[in-house]
């Protein structure tokens, strides 16, 4: 760094500086960034919806590029990581930042808003303003770039940058939905889903106000190609063991054209009541069954002619929206939750009908959640095939299991195995 000018940092550089060194310890405590903004900003309720707004963008530039503003094996030097953190979250710098930027840049390094740099400009501009190598690995913990990714470094990359937010359309009233965003949003229709629509920029509170009222969900590309995977048929029964706030339950109800029945199990309270909002704005109530608890405590009182386990994982495949993530995972963590995938494949298995499908699906790229899995379960349910698919993203037939990449949609990165129950053997 420069010397220090005798001049304090302006009010709202003290701000961002306290938010980032703040954020990164409960990072490190396993606090989510997110929470941690939320409490942050209660405790600080003088700040306005534009110092919200950029102390938020700030401090997830900060974790998506930490390992390049804070090298490995060094100690975080939070005065300049929060000052290219800045950088990296603008376009443009505020007329208040301009002083302290050119002060307090870096020696050797170009001050310049980067947010709309490429990713070479990004690293080249780091470089020079002493982030060392700035190697595309670096950008994961080590454990992470270790691992067998899908089409190594580019999986990384991937992270590097936000994807679109998309929308799932309900029912056939798409038209509906796209002329409410025509006034407020960008957006483009995904080539192979026909309900799929990527935003190219934030949604606006008008539009969202409407959109209570309004035949979309927001759920990423890669959770909706799981419900085409799955592809449930009206009038059947189902299982989602794993059902958070609802998103994938709701697809599955809309793919059933709203005849059959929904088993939903999901432990956590706050969730459920999420998910019991969005069933109702759905209008799909009447053939969902919600149950506050783990699936393996569960029986359902007959066989199934589907169930998806869209199981807790590591979710290496939302570091892209959520770049703190990668810093609160670890490898021990992954070990125990590759066990519980174990635990509910099993669990839930024996409740399949004969003809009937498994989908297993998990937001992660890990061997341990997702090719070991399946070899695990082909060596102890001998009687489920692995089923015939289209990748809904690409067009292309296959076999499962199917990879989702990130650039697929572009979105989230999703593994998903489908099985279909063998009927029994005659005598």
């Amino acid at each position: 760094m420069n010397p220090l000018t005798p001049l304090a940092p302006p009010a709202p550089a003290r701000r961002l500086l306290d938010a980032v060194t703040a954020a990164d310890k409960a990072v490190a405590q396993g606090i989510p960034a997110d929470t941690f903004l939320q409490d942050h900003f209660r405790a600080h309720r003088n700040f306005g919806a534009q110092m919200r707004r950029t102390i938020g963008d700030t401090v997830f530039a900060f974790f998506r590029w930490r390992g390049w503003l804070c090298p490995r094996d060094t100690p975080p030097h939070y005065t300049r990581a929060t000052l290219l953190a800045f950088a990296l979250a603008v376009t443009e710098f505020p007329p208040w930042s301009r002083d302290w930027v050119a002060m307090n840049w870096p020696p050797g390094g170009t001050p310049i808003p980067l947010a709309g740099c490429s990713r070479a400009q990004k690293q080249a501009t780091l470089q020079a303003s002493g982030c060392g190598a700035c190697n595309v690995n670096d950008c994961v913990p080590a454990w992470v770039a270790s691992l067998p990714l899908p089409e190594g470094t580019r999986f990384i990359e991937s992270l590097q940058e936000r994807p679109p937010i998309w929308l799932r359309f309900r029912k056939d009233d798409r038209p509906t939905g796209l002329q409410i965003l025509a006034d407020h949003a960008p957006c483009a229709p995904h080539p192979h889903l026909p309900n799929a629509v990527a935003l190219t920029q934030a949604i606006s509170r008008s539009c969202y106000d409407q959109a209570t009222n309004t035949p979309f969900e927001f759920q990423d590309v890669s959770s909706q190609a799981v419900g085409w995977i799955a592809a449930p048929q009206p009038g059947e029964t189902w299982w989602d063991c794993c059902a958070g706030a609802g998103g994938k339950t709701l697809h599955l109800a809309d793919l059933m054209g709203g005849r059959g029945i929904i088993w939903a199990t999901e432990p956590r309270t706050a969730a459920l009541k999420a998910f019991a909002q969005r069933a109702r704005r759905a209008g799909c109530t009447a053939m969902i069954r919600p149950q506050r608890a783990n699936a393996w405590q569960l029986d359902p009182p007959a066989l199934l002619d589907g169930a998806l386990i869209d199981a807790p994982c590591s979710g290496l495949g939302t570091w892209a929206r959520q770049p703190d993530a990668r810093w609160r995972m670890s490898r021990d963590r992954v070990q125990s939750l590759a066990k519980r995938q174990t635990r509910l494949l099993n669990h839930v298995a024996p409740f399949i009908r004969p003809g009937g499908t498994l989908v297993y699906a998990v937001c992660t790229v890990t061997p341990e959640e997702t090719t070991d899995q399946v070899a695990t379960f082909a060596d102890a349910h001998p009687a489920f095939a692995p089923a015939s698919v289209t990748h809904p993203l690409t067009g292309e037939a296959t076999a499962s299991p199917i990879w989702i990449h990130p650039w697929d949609g572009p979105g989230g990165a999703m593994f998903v195995a489908k099985w279909i129950r063998s009927p029994p053997t005659a005598g």
